[in-house]
């Protein structure tokens, strides 16, 4: 495409930086509605619901995937940018239920595990042609499914499918992954100009949501649950 006259294109690498600092947002406000709730709200919770508000909030998160994947591309940039911050604040209080009830060196190991597990997924885009569509529309599909599995795990004290449920939710995201960055790549290559700024931001969206939850299902599963 001819941009000749019009506004310059911004470089791939900068597009990335411009999707990388929409997620630095998103993290900075996770950590303060995290920091509030680890200091004020959860000293006051009562122990014999704090496991089921931890289910609950893994159901929040899966529904918020769910309900942004399906109207991502019909939001205006102000819904866009709202849903986002309202999405990073949520994460806060999840992430905070969560961290609370591990101990810190799983918090790490499953913070590393995760970065290290999107630099493979993000080098299996780069280098693949394969467009992840089926894909990623197998893996959509199944997030209903995934809230329902949520759920009945709230009345059900069962290890076996509590371990089922996640690693199930790890597979699923795994698809959307892969799914999400050659899209975001996608975009890039088809965008105007003027777009891009919108579209980074939209495409950090829909990696903050994958990244959070990959980084649960990692921390679920070396958490010492005795």
């Amino acid at each position: 495409m001819d941009y000749s006259g019009n506004q310059q294109k911004l470089s791939y690498q900068q597009f990335l930086l411009t999707l990388l600092k929409w997620v630095l947002i998103g993290i900075g406000l996770t950590t303060v509605s995290s920091i509030f709730m680890v200091m004020i709200v959860i000293p006051f919770i009562i122990d014999g619901i704090y496991l089921s508000l931890l289910i609950l909030s893994s159901i929040v998160e899966v529904f918020m995937v769910y309900f942004l994947v399906k109207r991502l591309t019909q939001l205006s940039n102000q819904s866009a940018k709202k849903y986002y911050y309202i999405y990073s604040i949520l994460n806060g209080i999840s992430l905070s239920l969560w961290i609370n009830f591990t101990a810190p060196g799983a918090v790490i190991i499953a913070f590393a595990l995760t970065c290290a597990y999107f630099g493979l997924l993000y080098t299996i885009v780069k280098y693949s042609k394969t467009n992840f569509l089926t894909m990623g529309k197998v893996c959509q599909a199944a997030l209903p499914m995934l809230l329902i599995g949520y759920i009945i795990l709230l009345f059900m004290n069962v290890p076996i499918y509590y371990h089922i449920i996640v690693i199930l939710d790890l597979i699923i995201f795994t698809g959307l992954i892969l799914y999400d960055m050659k899209t975001i790549q996608r975009i890039y290559e088809e965008c105007l100009p003027e777009e891009l700024e919108s579209q980074a931001m939209k495409g950090a969206l829909l990696l903050y949501l994958d990244f959070i939850n990959v980084f649960l299902d990692i921390l679920m599963l070396i958490a010492d649950n005795s």
